[in-house]
Parts: structure tokens; C-alpha cells; sequence
């Protein structure tokens, strides 16, 4: 039954319809627009599968690590050494310098000396300067005065790696004459005096030779090894051989300087100067510490003079110096001692009119101390001042010797004598052309038993200017201030005689016609003041001397 229902309701609705299309319709049917098909679009499902894994899974990981060195490999490259770039100024292997005068003063030089070289040096010189004049003395008398100075030296220097070798020979020869006699003598005459009878001549010959380290590495051990000889006679035979052996170390010890430094010296006399001989050992032990603020030395100068007998003298010396302002200001301070060695070759150096044969014994100074300061006012200016105290025993002065015909060589007196000097410099090396310079010193003397001391100046100035103008045109200019000195007098109702202060103003030009040729003229004594260097003996006036000099 229900199977019937289920079929005879759709054939219910289907009957209408068959109706209809079986009936002929007859209509117009009008089409507005194309039909458009059209596709709506499709609902995609996003929902993504998941595997939800109940089971949890640690991952575990072990490892190791070998250790190994790794090695590169670096291979230095040599770098070449800085080469300069100034260039070398032309050498000339000699020159010759030739000149005259008024008084007939000749003058002639030459020198020579080896083109640069790494290990070795060789130099000469040759020297004659002499003048054939006579001089007129405080009673108008005009008196031979002439002078001559020889001089000649060989020298070398061989240059190793660690040692240097040096040597020298020299000749020197001098000729002066006593012409300074004392004119009190004579009041009514002249003395006939003949060039020949109050001519002297002093000769020396030496030789020297020195080995010493090169360098200047304070922490290596440094030292030097020397000797020397000398041979020196006068016109009257009167000799002395002088044989010198010197020495020295040196070295650096836990931040100190140590050093030490010796000689033996020996004076053998001829009879008529000495019948004993002089024999001087010295030894001076020292030790320096610098640092950049402040540098010190201390030691000590032992000396042992064998005459006839053997005497020993030892002095304390030390230093200290303070570096204040970048060396701008310096000040110091010390204390020193020293025997003073006088033979017949050094006491004539200082005065050549003295007796022949003259004898002059040892001065010791028993103590110095001197305290200064020090610096630069600028990168070209310098200066230094300070003030030296010294006691000392058996200081000798030149006097007139009374027992000579004409009393015109001196010998010497002893006494003790205290000394104080005020000593100051200025140098102002305002550029390579430019430079001058202004040193002095002022002397306050103690005698204990003489009344002056005889021929000591109260002071001595000395001014220089030099400049050079486009290295064409030098000039020279030098001012010589000695104070008054004083001369024992033997005359009665005269205790001592003064002698004027020396005002000697030089001057000297230069001009370079070229590199290898060039004249020059020596105006002295500009002012034509009449002065004394030694009493009785006056010094020449203005002179004049012209000239050339010509490299080779």
C-alpha cells in the first residue's frame, strides 16, 4: 500500500505539465540580451590535517674535541737602511794661508788633512809667524823686540769596530828677547844692548800615543791607554824630558757610572834647573748617577809627589746639578782639590821672559768650592754664572829678577793666597751667520805675606762677534778688557807699581772671491793704546797684517 501511494503522488504533479506541452502554444517570444552563463564560486575547506603525537621525544647529542696546534709561518723581510739625503760638502785635501805686516811681520800656514774615510784619518800642520821689530820703552830708547813662533804636527787615527788608535809628533820652537830692561837704571845713557846678547829661543819635540775604546755604550766597559813624551831645552841648555803614562776604565753598575783614571808623570831636570827629579802619581776614583732631574758625581784626586821624598795628598771632589724648566735653568754646586804641576815647558808657556832654567815648585790648591747657575734663555741663547772660592798653598808670582845687569827676566815668589772669582758668559748663536759672545770674570785676591798679588789682573773681558754675509764677506770682531795688575817694586819708598788696564779692540775681515780663494785683513790693537803685559815689557801698537788663503 505504500509502495502504491509512492508512486501515484508524483504522477499527480506530473499531469498538469503533460497537459500543457500537449496543447500547441502559439506566442512571439522576444530575447532582450545574450544569455550569460555564469559559474558562482567554490567554498574551499582550509582546515589543514594535524598529527597530534601523543609521544614526547628528547634529542640527546654527544661529541668530542681532539685539541691541535696551529702553526703559521711569518718570514721577516730586511729593511734597508735610512740613507741621507744631504748632500756632502766639497773637501780639499790642504790650504795654504800666506800674510805680512807692518812691524815686518811674515806670516805662513799650511794645512793639510785626508778626504772622509771610515778607518782612518792623517792630518799636518805647519806654522811660522815672526816679527822683526823694535819697540820704544818708558825713557824713548828703542830696543829689539822681535819675536818667532814655529810650530809643526803629524797626526793619525786608525778606526776598528771596538778600539781606535792615535798618534802625534809635533815641533814647536819660539825665539823672544828680554828687551823690557829697567830704564830707572839708566837716567843720563842708553845701554848698548845688541839683539844677540838678549836673544832666547825655547825648542820642543813630542810625541804622543793613545789606544781607546770606540763608542760611547755606558754599559760596556770603556778604556783608554796612553803615552807621551816631551823633550824641552832653551838657547842656554837648560833641558827637561817629560815621559807621561796615562789611563782610564770606566762602566756602568746597577744604574751607576764607576770609573777610574791614572797617570804617572815624570820630570827628569837637567842640573842646572833641578839636581831632583819630579815624579807625580795620580789616581782618581769616581762614581756619576744621572737621572732626567738631577745628576751627581762624586770621587776623589790622589796624588803622590816624589821629590826627595815621597808626599801624599788626597782631595774630596763632588758635584751636583739640578735640571730645573727643561734645562733652562741649571743650577750647581761642587767642591774640588788639586796639586798643580810646575816645570820648566809650562811656566814658560805663561811667561817667556823669565831667567833661564827657571825652577818653579808645586802649588797645592787645598780647596775649591764654586756654586753657579746654568741654561738657555732660548734655543739660542745660553748663559752661565757662578762664583769659585779656593785656598792655596804656595802660589807663585812673577817678579823682576834685581840680580841681572839690565833686570829684565823675571822669577817667581811664594806665597798663600786666597781667591775668589766671579765668573759669568752669554753666547748668542742667533743663526748660522750670526753669533756673539760675552765672557768675564772678576778676581778678589788674599795675600798672606806679599803685598799684591804681583801680575794678577782684577778682572779680564772678552767680547766676539762674528759675521758671515752670504758666505761671501766674514767679519770679526774681538775686545780684550784686562783689569789693573800690580808689579813688586824694589825701590825705596815704592812698594808696588800698577799697570794700566789693556783695551785691545781687533778686527778682522774676510772675502771669498771663490770657494778656493779668498783674502783677509787683521787690523789689532785698532785704538793704538800703549799697554804692559808683564812690567817693563810693552806690547806692540797697532799692526796691521794682509793677506790670502788658497785650498788645494
Amino acid at each position: 500500500m505504500k509502495a502504491i501511494i509512492r508512486i501515484s503522488i508524483p504522477l499527480i504533479f506530473l499531469m498538469p505539465c503533460t497537459l500543457l506541452f500537449s496543447q500547441q502554444i502559439s506566442r512571439d517570444v522576444v530575447v532582450i540580451k545574450p544569455y550569460e552563463p555564469t559559474i558562482s564560486d567554490a567554498v574551499k575547506i582550509n582546515n589543514l590535517p594535524q598529527n597530534d603525537d601523543t609521544l614526547a621525544f628528547a634529542p640527546s647529542f654527544k661529541y668530542n674535541i681532539l685539541p691541535s696546534g696551529l702553526t703559521t709561518e711569518y718570514e721577516p723581510k730586511a729593511i734597508k737602511p735610512a740613507k741621507m739625503t744631504i748632500p756632502l760638502t766639497e773637501l780639499y785635501n790642504s790650504y795654504i794661508k800666506a800674510g805680512l805686516g807692518n812691524y815686518f811681520t811674515p806670516l805662513a800656514e799650511y794645512g793639510f788633512s785626508s778626504q772622509r774615510s771610515k778607518d782612518h784619518v792623517i792630518g799636518a800642520y805647519l806654522m811660522h809667524k815672526s816679527s822683526h821689530s823694535k819697540l820704544k820703552l818708558d825713557n824713548e830708547d828703542k830696543v829689539p823686540a822681535g819675536y818667532s813662533n814655529s810650530y809643526a804636527e803629524l797626526s793619525g787615527k786608525k778606526i776598528y769596530d771596538n778600539v781606535n788608535l792615535a798618534g802625534n809628533i809635533r815641533l814647536k820652537n819660539d825665539g823672544i828677547h828680554h828687551y823690557g830692561y829697567n830704564t830707572a837704571m839708566f837716567t843720563d845713557t842708553f845701554p848698548e844692548i845688541r839683539a844677540r846678547d838678549i836673544r832666547q829661543r825655547y825648542f820642543l819635540f813630542g810625541t804622543s800615543a793613545d789606544i781607546y775604546s770606540a763608542g760611547l755604550d755606558s754599559s760596556r766597559l770603556n778604556y783608554g791607554i796612553g803615552i807621551r813624551y816631551d823633550y824641552f831645552s832653551d838657547r842656554f841648555k837648560n833641558s827637561e824630558n817629560i815621559l807621561a803614562l796615562r789611563g782610564g776604565l770606566s762602566g756602568s753598575v746597577v744604574k751607576l757610572m764607576l770609573g777610574m783614571d791614572a797617570s804617572l808623570v815624570n820630570y827628569l831636570k837637567s842640573e842646572s834647573i833641578d839636581s831632583v827629579n819630579n815624579t807625580v802619581i795620580k789616581l782618581m776614583p769616581w762614581f756619576r748617577k744621572r737621572t732626567p732631574e738631577w745628576e751627581a758625581d762624586l770621587g776623589f784626586n790622589v796624588y803622590v809627589n816624589i821629590l826627595e821624598k815621597a808626599k801624599t795628598y788626597i782631595f774630596p771632589r763632588a758635584s751636583l746639578q739640578f735640571n730645573m724648566l727643561e734645562e733652562v735653568i741649571i743650577p750647581y754646586f761642587g767642591i774640588d782639590g788639586r796639586l798643580d804641576i810646575h816645570n820648566y815647558s809650562t811656566v814658560t808657556d805663561e811667561n817667556k821672559f823669565v831667567v833661564p832654567g827657571l825652577n818653579v815648585a808645586n802649588s797645592v790648591n787645598k780647596f775649591i768650592i764654586y756654586a753657579g747657575l746654568k741654561g738657555k734663555l732660548s734655543s739660542v741663547t745660553a748663559f752661565r754664572f757662578d762664583v769659585t772660592y779656593s785656598l792655596i798653598n804656595d802660589m807663585y808670582f812673577f817678579v823682576n829678577d834685581t840680580s841681572g845687569d839690565y833686570e829684565n827676566q823675571f822669577t817667581v815668589v811664594y806665597d798663600d793666597l786666597e781667591q775668589i772669582k766671579y765668573h759669568g758668559e752669554i753666547n748668542l748663536g742667533i743663526s748660522e751667520k750670526l753669533n756673539m759672545m760675552v765672557k768675564g770674570s772678576y778676581y778678589k785676591y788674599v795675600t798672606f805675606d806679599e803685598e799684591k798679588a804681583w801680575h794678577k789682573p782684577e778682572y779680564n773681558i772678552d767680547f766676539y762677534f762674528s759675521y758671515n754675509l752670504r758666505n761671501k764677506i766674514l767679519f770679526d770682531i774681538d775686545l780684550i778688557a784686562i783689569g789693573n795688575r800690580y808689579a813688586k817694586s824694589f825701590q825705596e819708598q815704592v812698594d808696588f807699581i800698577r799697570l794700566k788696564p789693556v783695551i785691545d779692540l781687533n778686527f778682522a775681515i774676510e772675502y771669498r772671491y771663490s770657494k778656493i780663494l779668498s783674502f783677509f785683513i787683521s787690523l789689532c790693537n785698532i785704538t793704538s793704546s800703549e799697554y804692559y803685559m808683564w812690567n817693563q815689557y810693552p806690547a806692540q801698537r797697532f799692526n796691521m797684517l794682509a793677506g790670502f788663503t788658497y785650498k788645494l
